[in-house]
Formats: structure tokens, sequence, C-alpha cells
């Protein structure tokens, strides 16, 4: 043994079995100085001194802290007393005299602090084991202390009482100090129920001071976090107490000093020498409360559900049906009971257990049901192998006996007078070495003896006329009353409940409002008061995660809105973080808000559409527009293979009076089941103010399509032939998209017959479809076209547009071409078919948009046409096209005029005359004369790969001539 533990057994337990004359207890100074050094030293909890005497025959001054034990039934004579001055620590303590007699006959033997004890008034009387305990606490006692720093430190508050607010744990306020408590200090004899949400609801714990005051620091996961409690005076009864029987008659009989009853679960105490537990069977009784649970009962404790796994009873229940209202209970206030199951009810049991402790819920006790049959090491197995020890929590048997009829066990089906004389001694002699196994098991806190099975079983049986003398009590009645267990409880099993598992925040919804541009996100944190802060975080583009909204932690599930005001386009992500009080974090998924930007003027603008979906998605203008714009696409990417996704723009908002953003997105095909997104496609666009105008020196047109007159036209399956506004010089590379797809399924558009003055457009529509749904729909376009050539606007973007001729003879393969021998940095590329040579449904794909000076086509038919091309059925098409280049890094790479014809590796060469160019590429039908920005000057076709140009009216300067055979050359006039 330890020196500090040898000192504290022998000093905290003096042992005077004599009776006691003319003894102040101050004598005991030295002793008590001498031990409080030792534990200042030893670090050791300073608990009361114990003295026990038989009987007090003088006066007796109590001021140090002691526990003043006095053993004898006959604890006075006529000249003793007790005088407890130490008001702070000391008790008094009647070993073997009840409550009732102590009020009754020797309080007046008792003063507190030099004045007569009055119960309820300057002392408190108390069940202690099978005797008293005097607590000696007036109307100015603070029973509970709480302070706001650790140590019993800063701010405190003593306004604290027992009681509840209408069942349920008292709500802080301010002047309690609401979520400020760190430290408390609980006075002997009381329980406090502390819970981190108001009306006792969120986690919450039990402390008890059953031997000592208690002084505690709250541990970090409820320091500064509680909200609510209820103080209960705590009871120190011993272990044995009766089952569905709150009589004081038989109570008394039984010295039982704990009793609970079916018909009556309110707790009522029997007398002052029994404690009246509180029970609350099933949901339906006793009568609820407004808060759904038994709200009366002053006891501490609180037993539940009643063999809720066995179905022969009243009200069965699953675990879920009793989990649903567990809160309920916890928020009682009470130390709380498991669900008692019955034999077999052992499964049930621990998933119920599993289940609160995964939770973070409270249950305290573990409540069980003991009808087993057999010797004392039985009963010592079957407490092990049902699992209730591994619980870790006190055990309470509230129904046993030795068997039990419905088991066809040793009186099962027999209640016959005669045979209970035998059976009282087969009894007493199977239930002695349990009961005394029992007192000896420390885990096991309380049992209740069931006294309602045959009565050869009972331990008070008022039936047998023989027993009316011994209250009719049988020999194990009678051992039941007489035996000791000492006290009950016992702070080794208290069950700190499991911290709560962190989760994960949520996010419920999230909108995008175009005309105010403000993205709505409602998000939820169920970790509540436990979160340190729950943030919002958002992040543009690849750029870094900033925190837009941070709030603090408050009680239960918290629920969020956050509108955030978007100012310029771009992809912005958004997540919810929940910062645990341990520090550790939780995030949601992230959610997505792609508001894609544009570049540009007040005229035209250039931008791109990423999704990965059907739905569309929201392009905001780098300018507003006063008149609603033109928007066209330029064929999507080639990502998902399977894919057919067709273009289309869906709606225009305003901010103010300008157009501001605007809705697109992808309509697939519908037919195939292939048509699923596995991964995001681009789609490049220009969106312009509609009407006439010049990029760089490029002139361009735009707007809806509309009839001679002016008058918007919405086309269909019928070709229908459209007219510019103003002729172009040459014929203009054309770009169409949808403005708003009409019918039930998307539509492809075909364009043909381009010219300086026009062209011609239809709609096509799936081939398997049926007759009604193969009609195609009347369709309004947005149109875009433009002057063929090179040129920079006025913000520095190189712009090539330009049309090339290919063939293709696969659904699946794809034509590669140039844009031009040089390179342009970061390109941006828009293509739509020009012509109708075979007029098949169809989506162009691209690819590759990303090359420097080339892209691919690719042309994917209707999988349901009956049509096809191959080798033997090409498809000859002309393929329209612009590049948009990012910056000014665009290098021609044509080479001067001053080229030598025998050089063999020069396809191209020119012969420059005062008036005239002469041009010869051998696989060239077309040349063409730019200038040094890109405007197109003359144009002449090739025979058999050789022409002359006319370039007398040029200007002195540096031009460019180029053929279709993707060959140029730098010449200058002088």
């Amino acid at each position: 043994m330890s020196t500090y533990a040898f000192l504290t057994d022998y000093f905290v337990t003096l042992y005077v079995q004599t009776t006691i004359t003319n003894y102040t207890y101050t004598n005991m100074k030295k002793v008590t100085l001498l031990f409080m050094a030792l534990l200042v030293a030893g670090n050791i909890a300073a608990k009361n001194l114990t003295q026990r005497v038989t009987q007090v025959t003088e006066t007796v001054t109590v001021t140090d802290n002691v526990d003043y034990h006095i053993n004898s039934s006959d604890p006075f004579t006529t000249t003793g007393s007790i005088n407890l001055v130490n008001t702070d620590h000391a008790v008094l303590i009647f070993d073997n005299v009840k409550p009732s007699v102590v009020t009754s006959s020797y309080l007046p033997f008792v003063f507190i602090n030099g004045e007569k004890a009055v119960a309820n008034y300057n002392c408190e009387i108390r069940i202690y084991a099978q005797g008293t305990i005097v607590l000696p606490y007036g109307k100015t006692t603070h029973l509970l202390t709480t302070y706001t720093e650790n140590g019993e430190k800063g701010d405190s508050c003593t306004d604290y009482s027992t009681g509840s607010d209408n069942g349920v744990m008292k709500t802080l306020d301010d002047e309690h100090l609401n979520n400020r408590i760190a430290s408390f200090k609980l006075k002997r004899g009381y329980m406090v129920t502390f819970s981190l949400q108001a009306a006792g609801k969120g986690y919450s714990r039990c402390f008890i001071a059953a031997d000592e005051d208690l002084s505690v620091d709250l541990p970090v996961l409820m320091s500064g976090r509680v909200s609510s409690y209820r103080l209960f005076k705590w009871i120190d009864t011993d272990k044995k107490g009766l089952a569905n029987d709150l009589s004081a008659s038989n109570n008394s009989l039984l010295n039982s000093t704990w009793a609970y009853s079916f018909g009556n679960g309110v707790g009522t105490n029997p007398s002052l020498d029994t404690e009246g537990v509180s029970f609350k069977m099933h949901e339906g009784w006793p009568g609820n409360g407004e808060d759904g649970i038994s709200i009366s009962g002053n006891s501490a404790n609180l037993k539940t559900n009643n063999e809720p796994a066995n179905k022969s009873d009243d009200n069965p229940a699953t675990v879920d049906q009793v989990l649903a209202n567990w809160e309920k209970y916890m928020a009682t206030g009470k130390r709380l009971c498991s669900p008692c199951p019955h034999d077999g009810g052992e499964t049930w049991l621990r998933q119920f257990m599993d289940s609160i402790d995964a939770r973070g819920w409270r249950c305290d006790v573990v409540d069980v049901h003991c009808y087993w049959y057999g010797n004392v090491n039985n009963w010592k197995s079957w407490m092990s192998s049902k699992g209730y020890e591994s619980y870790g929590r006190p055990i309470w048997i509230s129904e046993f006996l030795y068997g039990a009829s419905w088991s066809g066990n040793w009186y099962a089906n027999t209640d016959n007078s005669s045979s209970w004389s035998s059976q009282y001694s087969t009894n007493l002699n199977a239930m002695k070495p349990v009961l005394e196994w029992m007192n000896s098991f420390d885990q096991i806190e309380r049992y209740a003896y069931w006294n309602g099975e045959k009565r050869g079983s009972r331990i008070i049986n008022t039936s047998d006329a023989n027993l009316k003398s011994k209250g009719y009590l049988t020999p194990l009645g009678e051992y039941y009353a007489k035996m000791t267990t000492g006290l009950a409880y016992n702070g080794k099993y208290e069950f700190v409940p499991t911290t709560p598992k962190q989760k994960s925040p949520v996010i419920n919804s999230y909108s995008f409002t175009p005309s105010t541009k403000v993205f709505a996100i409602k998000y939820t944190d169920a970790n509540g008061e436990l979160a340190k802060q729950t943030v919002l975080e958002r992040k543009k583009d690849n750029g870094d995660w900033e925190e837009i909204n941070v709030q603090p932690g408050t009680d239960g599930v918290t629920n969020f809105t956050y509108n955030d005001t978007i100012k310029e386009g771009g992809n912005y992500t958004y997540r919810v973080k929940s910062v645990y009080f341990s520090g550790s974090v939780r995030y949601t998924t992230s959610v997505y808000n792609v508001i894609n930007p544009t570049t540009g003027n007040d005229s035209i603008q250039y931008g791109s559409m990423t999704l990965n979906n059907d739905e569309v998605c929201y392009n905001m203008l780098q300018t507003t527009m006063t008149e609603q714009p033109a928007v066209v696409f330029g064929s999507p990417t080639n990502n998902n293979p399977n894919l057919a996704p067709v273009e289309r723009v869906e709606k225009f908002y305003k901010t103010g009076k300008d157009y501001s953003i605007f809705t697109a997105g992808y309509y697939p095909w519908t037919v195939s089941t292939k048509q699923k997104f596995y991964k995001a496609e681009t789609s490049n666009f220009i969106t312009a103010k509609p009407g006439n105008g010049t990029i760089g020196d490029l002139a361009y047109e735009t707007g809806l399509i509309h009839s001679t007159t002016g008058t918007t036209k919405a086309v269909g399956s019928d070709p229908f032939t459209f007219t510019f506004d103003k002729a172009f010089d040459e014929a203009p590379v054309v770009f169409v998209t949808p403005f708003y797809l009409n019918g039930d399924y998307p539509q492809m558009w075909r364009v043909s017959d381009v010219t300086p003055t026009g062209f011609t457009l239809q709609t096509k529509r799936q081939q398997s479809l049926d007759n009604d749904k193969a009609k195609t729909a009347n369709t309004r376009f947005f149109y875009f076209a433009i002057q063929r050539g090179q040129t920079k606007d006025n913000e520095g973007r190189l712009i090539i547009a330009d049309t090339v001729s290919g063939t293709w003879t696969s659904p699946t393969g794809y034509q590669t071409f140039q844009y031009t021998d040089g390179k342009v940095k970061s390109p941006k590329l828009m293509a739509q078919l020009q012509t109708t040579n075979r007029s098949l449904p169809v989506v162009l794909r691209l690819p590759e948009t990303d090359s420097e000076n080339s892209f691919r086509v690719r042309i994917l038919l209707d999988e349901t046409c009956d049509s096809a091309f191959g080798l033997n059925t090409p498809m000859h098409e002309t393929v329209g096209y612009m590049v948009i280049g990012e910056d000014t890094t665009f290098t021609s790479g044509i080479t001067p005029a001053t080229i030598n014809p025998a050089r063999g590796n020069v396809r191209l060469t020119v012969a420059l005359g005062e008036s005239a160019l002469g041009v010869t590429d051998s696989g060239a039908t077309v040349a063409r004369v730019y200038s040094a920005n890109g405007l197109l000057l003359a144009e002449r076709s090739m025979i058999q790969g050789q022409t002359t140009i006319d370039i007398s009216n040029l200007p002195k300067g540096v031009y460019i001539v180029r053929t279709d055979a993707r060959h140029a050359a730098k010449f200058v006039k002088r």
C-alpha cells in the first residue's frame, strides 16, 4: 500500500465505539491539519473525516469537516445533543434510525449552529442506506455555484433552485450565465444535470455529489455551452427495493429504501423512508405532459420502457420507436435507466445502447429483469454472458426472483397452500447466496424484488394466515427485511455519455436570381452548440477559398441562408464547413454556380459555355446592352462521343433597363439510351448588339432571322431563304443558333447556299420519332454572319474567319483543318456547316479547340437515320469557322514575295509586276489578296494551279496572297 493510501485510510475513518461524554469535536483539529497537509502534498481529494459513536450523552460541537455517525437505534440520552457548527461540510448520520423516526423523535437533540434543527428550514433530512443523513443546509445555502472560468474563477452565480419547467430542465438566461459556465461547485446530497441546449435538449450529463461537495471544471465539450440545468436532491438509498409497490406499509415492513409502481409512475414517495422512482412504462403511460413524458416526481431517477422487446407485453416497441422519444426523456434531466429487457431481450438492448452511444445521448443506468433459475454461479454467469456488465454503467435489477411460472420452473404450475412452506424454504436457500452476491457486486446499484408471482415465491404473502404475526413476511421476506446492503450508489460506475460524432453540414438548396444577380444558398449544421463555427466558403474559378459567412455555433440544428451578390461572371464554387469544438472540420460537397463571363464591349462580346448536364446555365455580359443581343454558338466539343448535344439560347434577363444575363444550354437527342453526360462539354459563343458592324476590318451582321419586312421569322422543316440587311462583298461565314427550341424534342438545323446577300435555313429532326413528334416545330434563330478574313479588334484580339471544304466518310472519323500557317495563342474556335450537300440531321463536334494552328471536325449523324455516309456515300461539306485569339502574339509566318520558283520546297510562287500579280500553286483553286491587317482585297480562281490578279488599284504597301491550299506569301508593292 502506498504512503498516501495508508494515511488516507487511517485518518479518514477514526472509529470510536464507546459512548461520547463531554467531547468537543474541535479536539480533532491537529489530526485534521496533518491530514490536510498530506492531501495537498499528495493531490488527494479532500473528503470528510469519519467519526463513529454508539450514543451521544453530552453536547458535541462539530466544527470540522466530518461525517458524524451514530450507530445506535437509540442515538441520544436525555443529556446528549449534537451542534453542527460547520454548516459548510459537516453532516450527521444516524446509521440505524429511519428519517421518519429522526424527524419525529430525535430532531430536538440536533442543533444547527446553535439553533434548533427544523427540517426544510435549517436542515434537510434524507435517507442514508438503512438510516438517515442530516444536511445542515438552510435557506441561504448555495446548493450550486457556477463560474465563467475554470478553477471556480471569473463571474459567478448562485441563484439556482430545484424543480423543473413543466417537467423539463430550466433554461438559463444571461443572468444565470447561459453559455458561459466553465466550472461549478455542487453541495453534497445533490445532483445537477447540465444540457447544452435550452429546455434540456442536446448533449447532457449528470453530476452527483453523493458523499462530498463536488468541484468540477467542465470538459471542453461542455465548457461555455451549458444552456439549461436541473437540480435534484440526491437520495442515498441502499440497494434493496420493492417492484411495482409504492405502499408505505409493505415498504416499511421490508425496510426497502426505494420502490416504484406500474399503476402510478410519477415517483410518489411512499414515506420519508422510501424513495419513489418515476417510471415511464411506455409512451402512453403514465399520462403525458405537453412534452410527451411524465413530468411529476422528485426522484432524480427515471425508469423507462417496460420490456419493449416482449411481444407478449402490453406495449412492445421497436428500438427506433423508443429512440424517437428518448430526447424527451433526457430533457427531464433525470438520471435515465435503460428500457428493461425481459429474458431474451438482450439483442434489443444491445441495439438500443449502441444507438444511444453512437448519438452521444444519455442513458445512465442499465435496467434489467432477472427471472433466472439456478444457483448463484448460474446467476453470475448469466449476468456476464448477457453482456449487462459490458456497458460500463451501474446495473439495476428492477424485477427479479428465483425462476418464473411462465418459464416452467420449480413452482411453475402450483399455487397450492400445502406447498408454500416447502417453497418458502427452497426460495430462501436459493436466494440468500444470490442476494449476498448482488450486495457484494458493486456494479449492481439497486435491485427490486418482484412480489407478484406464485405465492410460494413471494416475500410477502398475505394469503398465508400462518404468517400474520410476522406481517405476512415469508422466510425470504424476513431475511430481506433484516439484510443490510450498504449504500447503493458507487461513483466508480458513473457513465460519461460518449462525445457526439461530428456531423457533416448539408447544403439544402441554392438558386440564382438573374435579375438581382443574387445566388441564394440555404444550408444546415446539425452540430449546433458543439460547432465552434459554421462557415460558408466560396471560390472563383481556380482561385483560393474565401470565407464569406461565418456564424458561431448555436443551440440545436441551425439553418442558415446567405445571399451572395455576383459582381462578375465566373465559375463559382461553394461549400460549407463545420468547425467542431475539438477543432476538427467537416465539409459539405461543393455546389457550383456557373456564371459564364464574357469579354468585349457594349456591341460585341465573346464567351464560352461549359456544362455536364442538360440544364441551362447563366452567362453574364461584361458590359450590359440596351437591346436584346443576338447569341450564336459554334458547336460543342466531343468529350461524350455518343452524346448529341444541340445548343440553344433560352432566356434573357435585365438588370434595371439593360440586358445583363442570358441562359443557354444543351438539348441532347433523346431517342438513344446513350444520351448521357459523363464529362462536361464546351461551346464558344458570340453575343452582339443586333444590326451591322465591324470587328477590326471585318464586317458582320447579326440578329434574329426575319422576313424582308423585318418581322421575326420562325423556321421549320421547309427551307427559308434569308436575305441580309446589307450585302457582303463576298459570301460570309454564317453561324446560326436556335432561340428557345420549341417542341418536345431537340431539332438540328442546316444552312446552305451562302451568298453575299443571304443563305438558306431549315430544321431537321430525328428520323425515328413517330409521325406526330417528327413534325418539326417552327423555331426562332439567331444568326451571325461575318466577312471572311483576318483582323484585330479594337481590344487587340486576333480574329480569323474563313471556310474550308472537307469530306467525311464515317460519323466517327475526323477532318483536320488549318486555320493559319502561323500560330494563335489560346484560340477559341467556333465552327458550323455552311452547306447541305447531303440533307441529313447531324451535329458538328469539335474534338479539339485549343490547337494553335488547326482544328478537327467530326460530323455526328442521327443514329436512327436510315441513310448514312461512308466510303461510297461520303459527306462533302463546307465548314465555316471563326477563331478568336486572346492576345496579340499571332505571327503570320508568311514568306516574302522574293521567291525563287526553282526552289522545290516552295509550292506557292508569285511574279510581281507593276499592275499584276502572277500566282502559282499546284494544289490550289482560288487565290486571294489581303491587306496586312487581314482585309480581303481581291480574289481569282486558278486554272491548273495558276492565275493572274490585277493589283493596279492597290496603293503602295505590304500585302499577303493566300490560296485555298493553305499556302501564303508576303509581297510589297512599291
